[in-house]
């Protein structure tokens, strides 16, 4: 069985320390992304998601309309919008707040842009972390949503979500909102990378699920993250090869019992082989297990495209495979 670590890694955290102090606009993006995600993979979650927080996108399941979700849109003189969403006839801003004040002139000015749009639907949507004082004639032209209403309808969505990648970055999403709070003041936030980095995370769960595999491999998803994973074994289903959700940016290779193998052949190997193999592994409480774990940024996975990120997993998998095979004492059973 695999030895999950009790330390828990959030993707969306770990991708913030890219970033610097930007908090809202890295967040914004999380929340873009995801959404532009759900509407790719799983688009009923989507639509559920998207009824709720704008009160007048109603769509059906077998809707056909082509739903663009765009962060920071400029939209002309009237500024730059925290989230733009466009479907047919429907023209929806999104101006979201999480410490900073709202600025009422500028919610003025997005409704009379949209207003003056010839869109038959429209919509101004305030997204806030509080509730702001809003003078009365702003209170009707435009729609009122917590930051939490939105992280209990992405969690409520989940069990829709049958994309293996897209419900683990929608549920780490959930426990960034839930555990961060919102307001990680370390946090750097340049929000391209995670424009960048998350959708080729679901990529590499893409690639484990697709990789050819040796004979006897078996593919093993247990999908309920945090403490969920996806990889496989091999016939004896004692070599994992995989990505767990508690180190979401690490290419994870297992192999077990301790005693069956030559280690420290086994770790000079795999370094000479794969020079960016990591140098130090972690045990469980009994022994029993040793890992072996690719940072995936610091393998330059994610400024690869799909073809060469495939050619890195199946490298991997080649290797470990034989190196464990080449390590084991000739008395192991």
């Amino acid at each position: 069985m695999l030895y999950l670590p009790e330390l828990r890694q959030n993707v969306f955290s770990s991708l913030g320390k890219y970033c610097a102090g930007q908090i809202e606009h890295y967040t914004v993006e999380a929340f873009a992304v995801v959404l532009n995600l759900l509407l790719e993979t799983d688009r009923n979650a989507a639509y559920s998601i998207l009824g709720r927080l704008t009160s007048v996108l109603s769509l059906s399941r077998n809707c056909k309309y082509e739903i663009k979700v765009v962060a920071q849109c400029p939209a002309g003189e009237a500024g730059t919008p925290d989230i733009t969403i466009r479907c047919t006839d429907t023209l929806i801003f999104i101006e979201a707040k999480l410490e900073s004040p709202v600025d009422p002139e500028q919610l003025h000015k997005y409704y009379r842009f949209l207003e003056s749009s010839g869109m038959k639907v429209f919509k101004l949507v305030l997204l806030t972390k509080y509730y702001p004082d809003l003078d009365a004639e702003l209170t009707k032209q435009l729609t009122e949503v917590r930051w939490d209403d939105v992280r209990k309808w992405l969690s409520e969505a989940e069990p829709e979500v049958g994309n293996v990648a897209s419900r683990f970055i929608l549920n780490s999403f959930v426990n960034y909102l839930k555990e961060e709070e919102i307001s990680m003041s370390n946090v750097n936030s340049d929000y391209l990378m995670l424009k960048y980095s998350i959708p080729q995370l679901g990529n590499l769960i893409g690639i484990l699920d697709s990789v050819p595999k040796k004979p006897g491999d078996t593919k093993v998803t247990i999908a309920k993250p945090p403490n969920g994973y996806v990889g496989f074994y091999n016939s004896t289903g004692k070599l994992w090869l995989g990505v767990t959700f508690t180190h979401p940016l690490d290419l994870t290779f297992e192999l077990s019992p301790v005693k069956d193998y030559d280690l420290p052949s086994l770790e000079a190997t795999l370094l000479e082989r794969l020079p960016s193999a990591a140098k130090k592994y972690n045990k469980d409480r009994s022994g029993e297990y040793i890992f072996f774990r690719w940072n995936l940024e610091e393998c330059a996975f994610f400024s690869l495209d799909l073809e060469g990120q495939t050619d890195m997993v199946k490298e991997i998998h080649r290797v470990t495979w034989d190196v464990a095979g080449e390590s084991k004492r000739t008395n192991a059973a």
